[in-house]
């Protein structure tokens, strides 16, 4: 599996078999034209002859002042931005509350409550996450992939499901103070992006 910072926000190959991969970028912008670039890079000359598929789409951003109810319409999953900000991915967060609105469609709980009661605080925490990501420089990322060949804070990851980070990260903070001149970063720069980001790949 080979992972890239600093084409959009990332970019990966991922093994599917012995001869095939499947290749994309997450980016803001551009990502077309990004998502090109890369294969020519990565691919070398004659990839188009290699590509056996593609397809691209909108990836929604948490935004924690989402409304997800009114009357008897109920949004769930990427209809209602339960996506993590860090990777992108959110089956995990739309399944879950899929399980609490169907336990308010037979018990009556509140169903905004039931949700934002069981993924809000970690979806918030990826959001946070993302905010810091977006003010790193190539230097930034580089002293986060040195703290974590530390074997301790790599088995702190392992030990841990990542989906759900308010269960590990004030430990690995404490852990590994280096993380704290990281997060300085909230403060020191711009703004964090917001909207939508685009996915493309093969």
């Amino acid at each position: 599996v080979e992972f890239y910072t600093g084409i959009g926000d990332f970019a990966w190959v991922v093994p599917e078999s012995p001869g095939r991969v499947r290749i994309g970028i997450c980016a803001r912008s551009d990502a077309h034209s990004l998502f090109n670039a890369f294969l020519r890079r990565r691919l070398g000359k004659g990839h188009e002859k290699r590509v056996l598929g593609m397809q691209s789409g909108l990836i929604p951003v948490y935004d924690p002042r989402v409304r997800t109810s009114l009357g008897n319409t109920y949004l769930v999953g990427d209809s209602a931005l339960m996506v993590k900000a860090t990777t992108a991915g959110g089956i995990i967060q739309g399944m879950l509350a899929a399980e609490c609105l169907s336990r308010y469609l037979v018990s009556g709980e509140s169903y905004e409550k039931a949700w934002r009661r069981r993924i809000g605080t970690d979806l918030l925490l990826h959001l946070a996450i993302r905010r810091l990501m977006d003010r790193f420089t190539e230097k930034d990322y580089n002293r986060l992939v040195q703290i974590f060949t530390r074997q301790e804070n790599r088995r702190l990851l392992e030990e841990f499901d990542r989906d759900y980070p308010r269960r590990f990260l004030l430990k690995l903070a404490l852990q590994e103070p280096r993380l704290f001149g990281l997060a300085r970063l909230l403060l020191r720069r711009s703004s964090v992006r917001k909207g939508i980001v685009a996915g493309e790949g093969t």
